[in-house]
């Protein structure tokens, strides 16, 4: 990505960014809590600025986008993401330093510091110190899914990758196509233009922002690799985390909230189940396992039916069933890859102990011997996201000083998971939903290929709703 096309501060009409260095907020940062009676405020000028450099700043951004959309990437394989990224928020840094500055009731002292390569991998973690004050963390995540995009937009993804995450030359059908089909990419370049805007209004807060690029979301894994590499002890530790995630069920424009649980934990199992191959026109001489591997999974249903209350929310699915090569083949294994979905640790290990019973009731009916008995792997849970209520209030009344109340959205929570919530068992947080589809009908559903944002009114709504919210809660701790 070029700079010369970055319209930022430099680009924005002074009477834009005049910002007030009083009035703004009524505030005391002698502790970094949430007050009872949150004396916060956002002043009118302060919401013009924020909707002026948005609008501004819109175009560079969509190009990003673009770019970033039609060369995804997947976990753990985020290289050109991560320098894409990285290009950006140097640009950031050094358009404040030439110009930025010298605006009036802007904060000359303003540190920007970015850090690559957190978590041992692509991560990125940028600092932006703005004096005393607390300390906000926000993040988006990077990585992409294994879909063919389907979309027909002309930036389509067309990528297909080897197993090294290599580029594979443009028409093969080989390797594993690549798609933005969470919504990552909207993730990052809303969090880009959150912290332009920030930067720009920087008279308008104190504190700190601790902005986290993450990679490997989609594995489960990617919070865990920053968390390890010293995210909250090498960098200034937040009080607060927040972020957002695209929602298909919402249109364009809307941002979505939930008070306390707000998406799932979840649990992946790979489970192996053992049989004897033969020939597939002599079946009696083997012991086929693709029965019994049916048979658990019809099985497995069970286990959200008739043994986990029913008033608990839980969610059960096998993904993929793996067997055989030709059809006249008995094979001699059966590979299973299932995920669960729950909101506490008991629902947890209700679905451990029946998966284990289940499938080695399978396999016994088989008749395997001992040292044929199935083999189950499973890595250590994500936990669920369990938003503070009393940081949602706060957050959404910020919000709704830039796109307006209307706009806010009480929503129900939902059996998606995401790997954000490991921030939140280090410090309170929420993840806010961001409408992504068009107003008429809604777009492709999160992880398929039709997964498509109207980008310009999301984009725009994330930019403007985040930095009210960060912007509103800074003036709220004290």
């Amino acid at each position: 990505m070029t700079h010369n096309h970055f319209i930022a501060f430099h680009s924005i009409p002074l009477l834009a960014i005049v910002l007030f260095t009083t009035g703004v907020f009524s505030t005391s940062l002698a502790q970094n809590r949430i007050s009872d009676k949150t004396p916060a405020s956002i002043s009118e000028a302060s919401v013009l600025n924020i909707k002026s450099v948005a609008e501004q700043t819109y175009g560079h951004y969509e190009a990003l986008y673009e770019k970033l959309h039609k060369n995804p990437e997947l976990s753990g394989m985020e290289r050109e993401t991560s320098d894409a990224l990285a290009s950006d928020l140097q640009s950031i840094k050094e358009i404040y330093a030439k110009t930025g500055s010298n605006k009036t009731g802007n904060n000359k002292n303003l540190q920007i510091e970015t850090t690559r390569g957190v978590g041992g991998g692509y991560g990125i973690v940028t600092i932006i110190k703005n004096g005393s004050g607390p300390v906000i963390l926000l993040r988006a995540d990077m990585d992409a899914l294994p879909i063919k995009e389907e979309t027909g937009l002309p930036f389509e993804s067309t990528k297909r990758v080897d197993a090294k995450g290599n580029r594979l030359q443009g028409g093969s059908d080989a390797g594993t196509p690549v798609m933005h089909a969470c919504g990552h990419d909207v993730h990052m370049t809303v969090l880009l233009g959150v912290l332009n805007n920030l930067i720009v209004n920087s008279a308008a807060w104190h504190g700190t922002i601790v902005a986290v690029f993450q990679p490997s979301e989609e594995r489960n894994g990617g919070s865990s690799q920053m968390i390890s590499d010293g995210l909250f002890t090498r960098f200034p530790k937040p009080s607060y985390a927040l972020c957002f995630h695209t929602f298909p069920d919402l249109p364009a424009g809307k941002v979505g909230y939930i008070y306390g649980p707000s998406m799932a934990g979840v649990r992946n199992y790979t489970i192996t189940i053992y049989g004897e191959g033969t020939h597939g026109g002599y079946p009696h001489r083997g012991k086929d396992p693709i029965p019994a591997a049916c048979a658990a999974v019809l099985d497995y249903q069970t286990i959200v039916s008739r043994t986990i209350p029913a008033t608990k929310s839980a969610v059960l699915t096998v993904g993929a069933f793996n067997a055989g090569s030709r059809p006249n083949i008995v094979p001699d294994s059966v590979v299973l890859q299932a995920t669960t979905r729950f909101f506490d640790n008991a629902t947890d290990s209700t679905f451990l102990k029946r998966i284990h019973e289940i499938t080695f009731g399978a396999a016994e009916s088989l008749g395997m011997p001992e040292n044929k008995m199935p083999k189950i792997v499973t890595g250590n849970p994500a936990p669920p996201v369990i938003n503070d209520a009393k940081l949602v209030g706060i957050v959404k009344e910020g919000m709704s000083r830039t796109i307006g109340a209307n706009n806010l959205v009480e929503i129900d929570k939902v059996m998606g998971a995401e790997d954000f919530a490991r921030y939140l068992q280090i410090v309170p947080g929420a993840l806010f939903r961001l409408g992504v589809s068009p107003a008429d009908k809604p777009t492709g559903e999160l992880h398929t290929s039709k997964m498509k944002p109207e980008f310009r009114k999301t984009w725009m709504t994330g930019v403007e709703a985040m930095t009210g919210g960060v912007i509103y809660l800074m003036g709220a701790l004290h």
